[in-house]
């Protein structure tokens, strides 16, 4: 019954548009009245719009069809780019006719893809998505229907001018139709209400026939019966469509009182819808189809079975038109395509043999026109070769000179390259030193004269409260010197410097482990003496490690580790905390400032995990940074 409902709306709309013989009449008086084609652009233009009003209004699809085959040429004929779309959208809207979905479907998203580039108005977009609307909800796809039909309501906002009510009204109908037949019945409902309302504000009689009908079905649906009851009754009050629409309206209230229980009301209602049906009306399948549930229920059996057969005899006759019709369709789509091989084999065959014939022609010519030049080209290469080797040999020569003085440039620069790295490494030890120096003398003595002022204090003379704060300060002040002394000594330890970086670390891992948070542990096969800039760099690579472990890790034992192999001096930082992701934490300033020192004294340095969990970082050291070996 829901597809009868969608039929239905269908059927009433294209009363609309297929009940105007008159217009019809007109439309192809001032067809004739026009020029003939080909005189101009603007009478031709007058054409396409005649022609397309034409093949919508003409009942005849045969007509319809020929005057698309004559808007088609006209497009062709003027390159109207801008017309294909709607081309394309009357011819899908005949396909939709003829019961041809598919090939509608197709015509009409060429329609809205065509549209759509070409920026046509809101109002030629509302009507794609209608078509497609339409097209879909035939094939019982409700949800691809629905988005369509809303897409139209958006685009319709959009349209000047304002698209006529009615056409919005069946829209909405359509919308309320989809939730109808995917069950959502609420929404149905509410979807057909909101439609009474602004249609009793417009006092549109046709309206609000449409909707109450679809209202009435949605109740029944729903089981609301007595609602359903009312809906229909206010529908067929409202009717001016004539006795086929009332006849329609009064079957479906018939099934509201059968579903209801009163089987002899739904019989007199359904025997109403009947008579008032002519014979063979669009409605008369729907009717007899609900008279036959009518009658069966009321066990009038003979009289059911000759509805039924009624019923099947329509929808067989149906079936075989709408197969007579694909066949046909597939008939026409095959010989289309036959002619257009056939044109197109003899097209190939043409151009095939002007093609020969141009080749032949061009290759006599190009034969005898190279011989001509043959001969001149043949005194100019040797000229051009004498004049090439006199230049290679200049170029050779060239070329050796810039090579010697590329060779005297990178020299000379990579030597003002060390230079400058030994500044810049000679500057930052000198800086670390003056740091040291600074924080030892100045700030270590300033915390100590601050301790000596605050001892000369006398704690008994306080208060209870300010002795405890007092005894604070002493404390903090004490930690405060032994931290910086720790910090100017780890700085730049002059062991480093008299001793190599074995001793320096030896030193920091005995300090290190006076907290007992991390065990330190220094490890060494044989004991590697670098250079003073290596020393220094591989120093304070360390510290940044040790420092950001401290700070961040979970760990609770590292272990540093020298390893000799053939071509470099490996150093190894284990320890058993948390993995970690060190190139993501390479963009800091301080791992940052490690890969910048490695780099200076050639050394490459590479994360990986333990084999029983935590971390380790790898120092390789080149073997020419390595000058000599102690044992341990």
């Amino acid at each position: 019954m829901r597809i009868s409902l969608t039929i239905l709306l269908l059927a009433v709309s294209c009363k609309v548009v297929l009940g105007q013989s008159g217009e019809v009449d007109s439309l192809r008086a001032a067809l004739r009245k026009l020029p003939p084609v080909g005189t101009s652009a603007v009478s031709d233009s007058n054409r396409l719009r005649l022609l397309y009003n034409l093949s919508e209004r003409d009942h005849t699809d045969k007509h319809a069809s020929t005057y698309l085959q004559q808007s088609s040429a006209l497009i062709n004929r003027w390159r109207w780019t801008k017309a294909k779309p709607w081309q394309s959208l009357y011819e899908g809207q005949l396909l939709f006719r003829q019961n041809y979905i598919y090939q509608a479907i197709e015509k009409h998203l060429d329609a809205l893809t065509n549209g759509e580039e070409q920026r046509l108005s809101p109002l030629f977009i509302a009507t794609c998505h209608r078509r497609l609307g339409s097209d879909y909800f035939v094939l019982q796809e409700y949800s691809l229907a629905l988005n369509h039909y809303k897409k139209t309501q958006y685009f319709y906002l959009r349209s000047k001018p304002p698209v006529p009510y009615i056409e919005q009204v069946a829209v909405r109908n359509n919308v309320g139709l989809c939730y109808l037949n995917l069950k959502k019945y609420n929404e149905a409902i509410q979807q057909f209400k909101s439609i009474l309302a602004d249609s009793h504000q417009a006092n549109d009689s046709v309206a609000l026939s449409w909707t109450y009908s679809n209202l009435g079905t949605a109740q029944r649906d729903a089981g609301q019966h007595k609602q359903s009851i009312d809906s229909f009754g206010k529908s067929i009050a409202f009717d001016t469509e004539g006795p086929e629409s009332v006849a329609f309206t009064t079957s479906e209230q018939a099934l509201a009182y059968l579903a209801l229980g009163d089987s002899l009301k739904a019989l007199q209602l359904s025997n109403k819808a009947k008579k008032l049906a002519a014979s063979k009306s669009f409605f008369d399948s729907y009717i007899a189809k609900n008279a036959y549930q009518i009658e069966r229920k009321n066990r009038l059996f003979k009289a059911a079975l000759a509805d039924l057969e009624y019923y099947d005899s329509l929808r067989l006759n149906d079936d075989k038109i709408l197969k007579k019709r694909s066949i046909d369709s597939f008939r026409l789509a095959y010989e289309n395509q036959k002619k257009e091989r056939a044109i197109e084999r003899q097209s190939v065959q043409q151009k095939a043999l002007l093609i020969t014939i141009l080749v032949v022609v061009l290759f006599s010519g190009y034969f005898v026109l190279n011989q001509v030049k043959l001969r001149q080209k043949n005194r100019k290469i040797e000229e051009q070769k004498r004049i090439i080797e006199v230049t290679n040999t200049e170029l050779m020569t060239l070329n050796q000179e810039l090579e010697d003085r590329v060779d005297e440039r990178t020299r000379q620069l990579q030597l003002a390259y060390d230079e400058i790295k030994t500044a810049m490494v000679q500057g930052q030890t000198l800086e670390r030193k003056r740091m040291a120096s600074e924080l030892h003398d100045n700030l270590g003595s300033m915390l100590s004269g601050i301790r000596f002022q605050m001892q000369a204090i006398e704690p008994d003379a306080l208060h209870p409260a300010e002795r405890n704060v007092y005894g604070r300060v002493l404390e903090m002040l004490g930690e405060a010197y032994h931290e910086v002394r720790h910090i100017s000594h780890n700085l730049l330890p002059a062991v480093l410097e008299t001793h190599g970086l074995y001793a320096a670390l030896s030193k920091l891992v005995a300090d290190l482990n006076v907290n007992k948070r991390i065990q330190f542990t220094l490890l060494a096969d044989s004991t590697p003496h670098f250079g003073q800039t290596t020393n220094v760099e591989l120093y304070c690579i360390l510290l940044e490690l040790i420092t950001n472990l401290l700070k961040h890790s979970t760990a609770t034992r590292v272990v540093i580790a020298f390893s000799d192999c053939p071509n470099h001096t490996g150093i190894e930082l284990h320890d058993n905390g948390l993995l970690y992701d060190f190139q993501a934490n390479a963009a800091g300033k301080g791992l940052n400032s490690v890969l910048s020192r490695a780099e200076r004294v050639g050394a490459t340095i590479r994360h990986h995990p333990n084999e029983q969990g935590g971390n380790c970082v790898e120092i390789c050291v080149p073997l020419a940074e390595r000058y000599v070996y102690l044992g341990n």
